[in-house]
């Protein structure tokens, strides 16, 4: 939300961007005021979540304006705290909610569009399908799943919802077979499984994010968003090292002192963002944590899409032991935007028939600039990172052990029920043993969750980096981004690669979608042209001979089959990718074959 109400009506795309504004040393008083704003914000969440929470959606599905009207019939018995936090709490759990709604019913109707899935034979055991009971799974028929598969295409959402919803829960069993509705049963069942309430916990590891607007600011500060625009352009003026205000927020509590914040908007972190462009603060966002206050500035400008630039290229490899391999390209010949378009949407076979049939023999005079950032020694910090998750994973594991072994004697001593619910009152010295256990359990795994923290900020920071670099690369040359249309792979346990579950979880896990995402983003704020191509054989490929071959890469080292120049693997994928729209059908191009044994490495 906007801090002016005149902002609300603005429809312009915009992209948008946070500035984390450093805030000063608090009170004790300031301290109290904003943990009981968290607090107080965070309950009333919860229960307003609790209030709009239905078992079962199928039944009865609820729109926001209902979601609205149900909320404000309770917000308006309530008083002690302040009615825009409410509001603003309010807002987000709806938000949420009906999110929440949607996904149910999106998971309904996907399984139904592919409830003929069959699960892969070398992991499949009794089931055959993925959506299909056991029970019916050799009865039913492909004519039978194929009918229910259609129904997504054939009804519109309410007439589906009703339908289901008149055999799975009414009973009716309609048009369909008993087969088929035992389909549809267990689909409902599945998606049910997955369906909870929604929980807004008050933990060491939730944080609270509020957008102030005019009602939490005193009049005077209405237009603060002009004020700090104003602020920031002369922020980028580099004689100003930073710019100080108080930001006066209303107080959790109706008719009281307003808590007023120390805040500072810092020199680079602005230029960072805004070079020369003009600025505009949008809004400002109050975050808190458990035992920490933050503000963001949010900082927007109208959306625009970059228009590719078909002159210069800055083409990305994306690995391992070398996170990103850079090459610039100059282009020899004019590019056909509906030709990139085409070559985008190859399938794998289309990818080795073009590879196959296209190459540039003088392609690698077009690279004008090569540089390879090393990961070896970030890998090596995750590596260490991750040998502390093992162990503190090891002494959990231990612990569990002697957890269940300690139950199972104090069940048997006291005489309860397999399934009691054990009270730490002391009662028995087995009893404190069994809770001291769990105590240590939890503060493990509060040190797991921390060793966690530290990898993301290792993965934030290291891909931060690149991705700057990335960027001044293009900006330096006026380049398009060109890389490759990824997915990542987890290394196998037999594979000799393969460095450990926990390693393999941590690098894998989002690492390069994480990469991909703030280059992304920072291009598209900046202006800078970004196009994806199609990932397959870019490292199996010789561009000068139009060679495909897996074996002409060895570790680092890529040996071209035809010619047998020799190159550092990492490069050569890059400038395969940079060169991927310059190539020429070879009945065009006169081949030419360098000396074998010629290095680049």
């Amino acid at each position: 939300m906007s801090l002016r109400k005149k902002n609300q009506a603005k429809k312009i795309p915009r992209e948008h961007r946070a500035v984390p504004l450093a805030v000063g040393e608090l009170t004790a008083a300031k301290q109290s005021a904003l943990a009981t704003l968290r607090t107080e914000f965070l309950r009333y969440q919860q229960i307003i979540a609790q209030l709009l929470w239905i078992p079962e959606p199928l039944v009865k599905a609820r729109t926001q304006v209902e979601m609205y009207e149900l909320s404000r019939a309770f917000l308006k018995q309530e008083s002690g705290f302040n009615k825009a936090y409410l509001q603003c709490a309010e807002q987000a759990v709806i938000v949420a909610a009906n999110e929440q709604q949607k996904r149910y019913f999106s998971q309904l109707i996907g399984r139904l569009r592919n409830v003929a899935s069959e699960i892969p034979s070398a992991t499949r055991k009794e089931r055959k399908f993925f959506y299909v009971p056991e029970a019916v799974q050799d009865t039913i028929t492909a004519a039978e799943l194929m009918a229910l598969a259609q129904l997504p295409e054939q009804l519109d959402f309410t007439a589906l919802r009703t339908l289901l919803r008149e055999v799975v829960i009414e009973g009716q069993p309609l048009a369909l077979s008993p087969a088929q509705i035992a389909v549809l049963c267990e689909i409902h069942a599945q998606v049910q499984q997955r369906y909870r309430p929604l929980t807004f916990k008050d933990d060491d590891f939730t944080s609270v994010s509020i957008a102030l607007d005019y009602r939490m600011l005193p009049s005077e500060d209405k237009d603060l968003t002009d004020q700090l625009s104003g602020q920031v352009q002369l922020l980028l003026d580099k004689k100003n090292s930073h710019y100080k205000f108080f930001l006066s927020i209303a107080s959790p509590v109706p008719r009281t002192e307003r808590i007023h914040l120390p805040v500072a908007i810092k020199h680079h972190l602005v230029e960072r963002l805004l070079k020369e462009d003009k600025a505009a603060v949008n809004s400002l966002t109050l975050v808190l944590g458990k035992d920490r206050a933050s503000v963001r500035m949010v900082i927007a400008k109208p959306k625009a899409k970059p228009e590719p630039k078909l002159k210069m290229f800055v083409a990305r490899d994306f690995g391992y032991v070398n996170t990103i391999s850079l090459s610039v390209i100059q282009a020899d010949r004019e590019i056909d935007i509906a030709e990139m378009e085409r070559i985008q949407l190859f399938t794998k076979a289309q990818t080795r028939k073009h590879l196959e049939t296209h190459a540039h023999p003088e392609g690698q005079s077009l690279v004008i600039e090569r540089i390879r950032f090393s990961g070896r020694k970030f890998l090596d910090a995750i590596k260490r990172k991750c040998s502390q998750i093992d162990e503190i994973r090891s002494w959990i594991d231990v612990a569990y052990n002697k957890v269940e072994h300690l139950k199972i004697e104090i069940v048997r001593d006291l005489q309860l029920p397999a399934d009691s619910l054990l009270a730490n009152d002391g009662s028995h010295p087995k009893l404190r043993k069994f809770f001291q256990l769990l105590n240590k359990i939890n503060g493990w795994k509060a040190k797991r969750r921390v060793v966690y923290g530290k990898i993301a900020a290792l993965k934030r920071n290291w891909f931060g980096f690149l991705s700057n670099q990335e960027l001044a690369l293009a900006q330096k040359h006026d380049a398009t981004i060109v890389r490759e249309h990824l997915t990542n792979e987890a290394i196998e346990v037999d594979d000799p690669k393969y460095k450990g579950r926990t390693f393999n979880k941590m690098i894998n896990n989002g690492a390069r979608g994480q990469y991909e995402r703030m280059a992304s983003n920072k291009f598209l704020w900046y202006g800078v042209p970004e196009f994806a191509l199609p990932s397959f054989y870019t490292s199996q490929t010789c561009t000068v001979h139009a060679s495909v071959n897996e074996s002409q890469r060895d570790g680092e080292v890529f040996k071209c089959a035809v010619g047998g120049e020799r190159h550092h693997a990492d490069e050569h994928a890059g400038d395969t990718i940079g060169l991927y729209l310059l190539l020429r059908p070879i009945t065009t191009v006169t081949p030419t074959f360098r000396t074998v044994g010629s290095s680049r490495l």
